[in-house]
């Protein structure tokens, strides 16, 4: 049985999923990253303070789960990786320019099954999910992968869904610059 958050339960895209339930661009959907993005900026100004806070919905938003004592030894993380990642946006042109939130799109548990295909090597040794590959997240130092089960804390989440893990990858270039063995595009 799959563990929640174990990496290798990536969903492909199956028909029925939230992938494919609403595809269209909405302003709607860029509300809740928008008020996401702010307590992400006020964490950050708090150095991390912010979260332990309001600790039952920062826990909701990343671990699904709003009783935040099963993830409070996890906060520190959070505002780890939210630190590592501002500074690699703000210090290496190629990540920010791979970076990319996708503002109006509806949430996703995986990426576009009609501009992306998972390889024929990969589909033959792996089958349709990542099989505990933590290539991607490696490749930015993601401090939210759990080394004991090599898989993600946040999988699933709100985070997780509505930026850049859900989706990934959008494009050949994020392809390339996390060296993801499973997607190709032909685009």
């Amino acid at each position: 049985m799959s563990n929640r958050n174990d990496v290798s339960s990536f969903s492909s895209g199956s028909p029925g999923q939230l992938s494919e339930r609403h595809e269209e661009s909405s302003i709607s959907h860029l509300f809740p990253r928008l008020g996401f993005i702010s307590l992400y900026v006020l964490n950050l100004l708090t150095l991390g303070l912010l979260s332990y806070l309001l600790a039952p919905f920062t826990s909701l938003l990343f671990f699904d789960d709003p009783r935040f004592w099963r993830h409070w030894h996890k906060f520190h993380k959070l505002t780890l990786r939210s630190m590592h990642h501002t500074l690699a946006l703000l210090r290496q042109s190629e990540y920010s320019q791979v970076f990319h939130v996708p503002w109006l799109k509806a949430p996703r548990m995986s990426p576009d099954r009609t501009r992306l295909r998972v390889r024929p090597e990969w589909l033959r040794l792996h089958g349709e999910h990542c099989d505990g590959c933590t290539t991607c997240c490696e490749r930015i130092d993601c401090t939210l992968i759990d080394p004991d089960v090599k898989g993600c804390m946040v999988y699933g989440s709100f985070f997780w869904k509505y930026f850049t893990c859900g989706p990934f990858p959008e494009n050949r270039r994020q392809i390339d610059y996390y060296g993801c063995e499973k997607w190709q595009s032909d685009v």
